[in-house]
């Protein structure tokens, strides 16, 4: 296994197999769970589609709350803050003519897109497991569903009301 940074580990692990995975989990997850902390969204993002699709699976139903997602899904719910954060920050100025902008605002919606693809991907492993799921074993999953699904609604609720998309400047 790589030992340096994280973009080795993350080529590394598109070569591994689901048993490789499950063997590997205890060693690799605190290495992915510190990349999740990096400031680019776009490695945030695949780390969180790695750990989901690849590990995710592998984790017994006991372990789900304390091994993932309470360590997993609070920072990505401060990413997703952040993006909204952004995406109104950048809409306020956004124009038709102004292309630059347009094509932020196009990035910010496709990690947007990602992150939520991605969280419904962890309720999809949930909702296959075999055993019935007690609550305390994916505690954060439901009101980190809730909160993006609350604050994403907010958030166009508020641009409803003030219109900001493509304003004639």
């Amino acid at each position: 296994m790589s030992q340096s940074g994280p973009e080795p580990l993350l080529r590394e692990l598109g070569a591994w197999d689901g048993e490789l995975c499950r063997r590997q989990l205890p060693a690799v997850l605190p290495r992915l769970l510190i990349s999740l902390q990096s400031e680019d969204w776009t490695e945030h993002i695949r780390v969180f589609r790695i750990l989901t699709e690849m590990f995710l699976p592998h984790i017994s139903l006991a372990d789900l709350e304390q091994t993932f997602f309470s360590k997993v899904l609070p920072k990505t719910l401060q990413l997703f803050d952040n993006l909204m954060y952004e995406l109104s920050n950048q809409a306020k100025g956004l124009t038709s003519q102004n292309t630059e902008l347009c094509s932020t605002v196009r990035n910010v919606l496709q990690t947007v897109v990602q992150l939520l693809e991605t969280l419904t991907s962890c309720v999809r492993v949930v909702c296959t497991l075999q055993a019935c799921v007690p609550l305390e074993s994916i505690r954060t999953l439901p009101s980190s569903v809730l909160y993006v699904i609350k604050n994403s609604f907010t958030h166009c609720k508020l641009c409803l009301r003030k219109p900001i998309l493509f304003r004639n400047s």
